[in-house]
């Protein structure tokens, strides 16, 4: 199970209830169900200039609840510039995590803006 989480400033009233969903998504999933869940975590913002921290950030695959709620006790909304975000760059990433192979592969896309690329493709932005 991925989350690609938003972190740029756009973000900023809602990081700390977005990581809290996830805190809780992860106990139920994880603690009570017993499942064998590994955890990711890929935080991104936007591409320089106007982002001059990180366009992702991967946190790849664990089985610790710990380690993953240590990442998101790490995770702040800074940076952006722009509406659109670095969404593509995201997930490319999730795409190179390393997934077992037996897996069921889930990402859980959380954010509050756009990718790149919609402002060449009018019919798509339409649609957002």
């Amino acid at each position: 199970l991925v989350f690609a989480m938003d972190c740029t400033g756009s973000m900023g009233s809602y990081i700390d209830s977005a990581t809290k969903n996830i805190r809780s998504i992860v106990e139920e999933i994880v603690i009570s169900e017993k499942s064998d869940v590994k955890l990711a975590l890929v935080e991104y913002r936007d591409h320089p200039p106007q982002d001059q921290t990180f366009v992702t950030r991967v946190h790849d695959f664990t089985a610790s609840v710990k380690e993953m709620k240590g990442w998101l006790e790490q995770c702040s909304a800074q940076g952006g510039g722009d509406a659109p975000e670095a969404v593509a760059d995201a997930m490319h990433d999730v795409l190179q995590l390393s997934w077992r192979n037996e897996a069921t592969k889930i990402c859980i896309l959380i954010s509050d803006a756009p990718p790149h690329g919609f402002e060449v493709f009018p019919v798509l932005r339409s649609r957002h």
